[in-house]
């Protein structure tokens, strides 16, 4: 038999409120949540196509005028040293600039990696700017060894150009 206790819930009219409140509290971080995300990732995608198109306008080569083919180097002293004359030849301020130079010896072919030297650097505020040229001196740290047969010259602004002096 029953004892005297009747159990009671909530009423359908409360639980029905109580889910439809659920519901839009979920609904709401959800759509937070996305507006979020596909902002972030617009933006992201939107730079990244900013740069690709205004490094399309992006160039620079080597200042033939400057000692042989626009690269001065010695790697007979104790200090070696690699300078470059660069012309930025296209219309996009270009800046923080690295080198790789390519020696062969003996048949071996060595590559080294080059830092500009930060007095001759071009800095993101104060580029190599449309039409200026500009001697860069590249930190030589290890001891190069072998005849130089390339040099290219990469930079922070526009990562797919390059210029590249074979000698």
């Amino acid at each position: 038999m029953h004892s005297g206790t009747r159990l009671k819930g909530i009423s359908p009219i409360i639980s029905t409120v109580m889910l439809i409140v659920l519901t839009v509290a979920l609904g709401t971080i959800v759509t937070v949540w996305t507006v979020d995300v596909t902002r972030n990732v617009t933006n992201i995608t939107g730079d990244a196509a900013m740069t690709k198109v205004q490094c399309q306008q992006a160039g620079y080569d080597f200042d033939y005028s400057f000692a042989t083919k626009g690269i001065n180097y010695s790697f007979a002293t104790a200090s070696n040293y690699i300078d470059l004359m660069l012309t930025n030849t296209g219309s996009v301020n270009l800046y923080n600039f690295s080198a790789q130079a390519w020696t062969i010896d003996g048949g071996q072919t060595a590559v080294y990696d080059l830092e500009m030297n930060s007095t001759t650097q071009r800095t993101q505020a104060n580029p190599l700017k449309p039409g200026q040229t500009a001697l860069l001196k590249a930190v030589v740290a290890t001891d190069i060894n072998g005849t130089l047969s390339l040099v290219r010259v990469n930079n922070l602004a526009c990562k797919d150009e390059y210029a590249e002096q074979e000698f």
